[in-house]
């Protein structure tokens, strides 16, 4: 289901873009990038691959709620159309989970949604921190560092609550996520809320604003 989120979301044509391409006889998703272009050698690469695929995560997991993917390894297809390897590296377990939605009939017109959130990525360094901390495995450091930066991006507290998409119980998530995240270094200054709000239920309110907030910065990029 990931690997099928990234087919539909990365289409050619828009950096970045997602391929097929039949490597030993076994039909595999290539990443590809116009900034790979314009290095020789494999290794440089592979550490860029690396961080797109990170960014890459962040943003799915933001949108779609995908797992995260990882890269496997380096291919260039040669002018002859042959293909080589250079790195192969193993790949991390699978995680079952629901895929929602059905395929629309109509063809995608410009980049889509989450190559756009790659190109303003590319642009600010606040929301390529967002990205990066949105691919991590959700924990309450990873999400109130998200906060963090969307509050930070917004102006401020204020004004991230003047937003009409800002949850009303935002303050129930600060309060859990300052206890768990700090509980166990200062555990006699801290005092658990009443009523915490469960990692799942916090994972979902932080998708949600950062997938709001990125809609809402692409609407002011237009």
């Amino acid at each position: 289901f990931d690997l099928q989120d990234w087919k539909e979301d990365l289409l050619p044509t828009y950096s970045p873009w997602a391929e097929e391409w039949t490597i030993n006889d076994i039909s595999r998703l290539v990443l590809r990038s116009s900034g790979f272009d314009q290095f020789d050698d494999s290794g440089a690469v592979w550490e860029a691959a690396k961080m797109l695929s990170t960014r890459l995560n962040g943003a799915f997991s933001s949108l779609r709620s995908s797992e995260p993917l990882s890269v496997e390894g380096i291919v260039e297809r040669r002018p002859d159309g042959t293909i080589a390897q250079h790195i192969i590296f193993a790949v991390g377990g699978a995680h079952a989970r629901a895929r929602g939605g059905a395929l629309s009939g109509l063809t995608q017109v410009g980049p889509t949604t989450i190559q756009r959130w790659i190109d303003l990525a590319d642009q600010n360094d606040l929301i390529d921190d967002l990205l990066i901390h949105q691919s991590a495995e959700p924990n309450w450091y990873s999400l109130y560092k998200a906060f963090e930066v969307v509050r930070e991006l917004c102006g401020g507290h204020r004004e991230l609550e003047r937003r009409d998409w800002c949850p009303t119980d935002l303050s129930r998530f600060t309060h859990t996520a300052n206890f768990y995240r700090h509980s166990a270094a200062h555990p006699a200054q801290q005092h658990p809320p009443k009523g915490p709000m469960s990692l799942p239920e916090a994972t979902n309110m932080i998708r949600g604003m950062v997938s709001a907030f990125l809609s809402e910065r692409l609407q002011g990029a237009k």
